[in-house]
């Protein structure tokens, strides 16, 4: 447990869309009354999603101005923050929340094996989740304690 008590607390902004997903799903329950579970869900989730996506949206567009043009990024932007989405409204299921979860961990799993397999840390440092301004080995060197602990353990 002392491993865990070092590592600096995780970003209210990684937090708040859980924080504002769990008690709308227990409001949108309660609201919509027995039997719509599923559709309290959905909601929720969608709200926690949109939550998500809008606090990340101005960094993904930062990003992408960065090598592209103002048209080719709202292109790829606007369809790539609200496609997912629109599809969960669209298709009022549940099962499709998982699915949509589970294709975005394969998809940035698969990027960040591209990097290892690369030797790159791109990705480790995109998704440092202490700030941008913190890159992987000043993330690693700031809580060498801990880290250090698990790559011993580790080998």
């Amino acid at each position: 447990m002392d491993l865990f008590r070092q590592a600096p607390p995780l970003p209210m902004r990684l937090l708040v869309p859980a924080m504002v997903m769990v008690p709308a799903f227990v409001v949108m329950a309660v609201w919509l009354g027995e039997g719509h579970e599923a559709q309290a869900f959905v909601t929720a989730f969608s709200i926690g999603l949109a939550l998500r996506v809008g606090l990340r949206f101005e960094g993904l567009v930062r990003r992408l101005l960065a090598s592209f043009s103002a048209r080719q990024t709202l292109a790829m932007a606007v369809p790539l923050a609200l496609g997912p989405l629109a599809a969960l409204i669209w298709l009022d299921d549940p099962l499709w929340c998982q699915r949509l979860q589970s294709l975005y961990f394969v998809v940035v799993g698969s990027m960040f094996l591209s990097d290892v397999i690369g030797q790159r840390n791109d990705m480790a440092a995109l998704f440092w989740p202490w700030g941008p301004d913190e890159t992987l080995s000043a993330g690693i060197d700031a809580h060498d304690g801990a880290v250090s602990r698990v790559v011993s353990a580790a080998e």
